[in-house]
């Protein structure tokens, strides 16, 4: 049973087949075709047996066949065939009224009347609902005619031209009157379906724009706590080691070592705050590329010397087979940030004695970047979290270098800026491939 039926409890049985999603014109629609048949079928059965009984068997045929329009068309209903079913009733109707009125005189000829309102509610098409008006307008008058002769009104004062005038003028207001509601009625429909349509694409957007505020609040939650955890422990080495330093309780080989650990300890501050600083700037939409043309192997030799000693530390060989000949255009410094990010990511999951290469090529009509290492690989969780701009808690490197968990994110939206997305292909365990294109640039030198 219909939930949002147009009708009341005691008519609830004409939601049958009509469907929440339907419009309400089609509900409308449905109402009186399966309401019509219905009537039909009770009425026609139930004159037809009462007709029977008291002997009034020239009444039975008319009875049996507006039983037969009605069951016809609860048939043709059931199986949803709801115009087809109109027509079948509309026509049984017709004649069944029309032989009733003309024979007998009972007046069933008014209830073609009513079959005018119901036709020009049931169809779309102004031409369909005029025709079968006019016929049913027409079977009407034609029964006044005969029943205005057979009464012997034609020797009063008034003509049958007159009175058929009457009549016509009769029709003809009332289908105008039920043609301007119905359009008005329907303009008003419409006007609601689309008002109502707005509401409900506004409803989603704003759902939408909760969903990713909410979002994108985990991910600053998360990183404030990522970074709050993060920055103490490097924080507290540094303000140790120089405790001990100020101290002089340290040897000189030990102050050697926690020298060489502190350098690396703000190695790792002055990475995070690089990044930290690039998010801070895609997270404000100040992300604005401004592409010059350039030697993508000469950006790679750049990159692999700032990271050369972190390289040599773990013994990892950089491997530059960028081609010499393909030139870029792109923002270089967002394409050296993300380069530098990816490179670093690979020194850091790499385990001693891997590589990471860098390879290009050209394709269609661009220039394809590889970076690819034999580290540990990323796992299908974490790519899917970076897709959806989350935040990752950091992980350790294979010799405990920390990550901060927001470089591919920063990577991700730099070489988003410049027109492509940052590819994975990774496995845990068989190492990483990352690749993005951009532009073909135009040799300078």
């Amino acid at each position: 049973m219909n939930s949002n039926s147009l009708l009341p409890a005691w008519l609830k049985f004409l939601d049958f087949r009509a469907e929440d999603h339907l419009p309400i014109a089609e509900k409308i629609r449905r109402y009186i075709t399966f309401g019509l048949s219905v009537s039909m079928a009770i009425g026609g059965l139930f004159f037809t047996v009462y007709n029977s009984l008291i002997g009034s068997d020239f009444l039975v045929p008319q009875n049996r066949l507006l039983f037969m329009g009605g069951v016809f068309g609860v048939v043709l209903t059931l199986i949803q065939m709801y115009r087809v079913s109109f027509a079948v009733i509309s026509a049984s109707a017709m004649v069944s009224f029309f032989v009733s009125s003309v024979l007998f005189d009972n007046g069933a000829e008014n209830f073609l009347v009513t079959g005018i309102v119901a036709t020009m509610f049931m169809f779309d098409n102004r031409l369909t609902r005029w025709s079968i008006s006019v016929a049913e307008g027409a079977f009407f008058i034609y029964a006044k005619y005969l029943l205005y002769e057979s009464c012997g009104m034609s020797n009063s004062g008034v003509s049958f031209l007159h009175h058929a005038t009457n009549l016509v003028l009769f029709l003809l207001g009332l289908v105008a009157f039920l043609e301007v509601f119905r359009v008005v009625n329907r303009n008003y429909r419409q006007l609601l379906e689309e008002q109502h349509g707005q509401l409900e694409k506004q409803h989603k957007q704003l759902e939408e724009q909760a969903t990713q505020m909410a979002e994108a609040n985990d991910s600053k939650e998360r990183l404030f706590a990522i970074l709050g955890h993060d920055l103490r422990g490097p924080v507290g080495n540094v303000r140790s080691v120089l405790d001990l330093l100020r101290a002089g309780e340290l040897t000189q080989k030990e102050s050697e070592e926690f020298l060489e650990e502190l350098g690396q300890e703000v190695g790792n501050l002055e990475g995070l705050l690089e990044n930290l600083l690039g998010w801070a700037s895609t997270q404000l939409q100040r992300i604005e590329p401004y592409p010059v043309d350039y030697s993508i192997r000469n950006q790679v030799e750049e990159v692999f010397r700032i990271q050369t000693e972190a390289a040599g530390r773990k013994k990892i060989q950089l491997v530059n087979d960028a081609d010499e000949k393909h030139w870029v255009r792109a923002d270089q410094a967002q394409i050296q940030t993300a380069l530098r990010n990816l490179v670093s990511n690979g020194i850091k999951f790499t385990p001693g004695g891997g590589e990471v290469r860098i390879h290009t090529e050209l394709r269609g009509g661009k220039v394809l970047i590889v970076v690819s290492d034999s580290g540990v690989g990323i796992s299908e969780e974490s790519i899917r979290a970076m897709r959806r701009g989350q935040i990752q808690k950091p992980r350790r490197g294979t010799h405990q270098e920390k990550g901060f968990g927001i470089g591919l994110r920063i990577c991700d939206e730099f070489i988003s800026a410049n027109g492509d997305r940052l590819s994975i292909s990774a496995e845990e365990g068989k190492g990483s491939v990352f690749y993005f294109s951009l532009p073909l640039g135009h040799l300078t030198e």
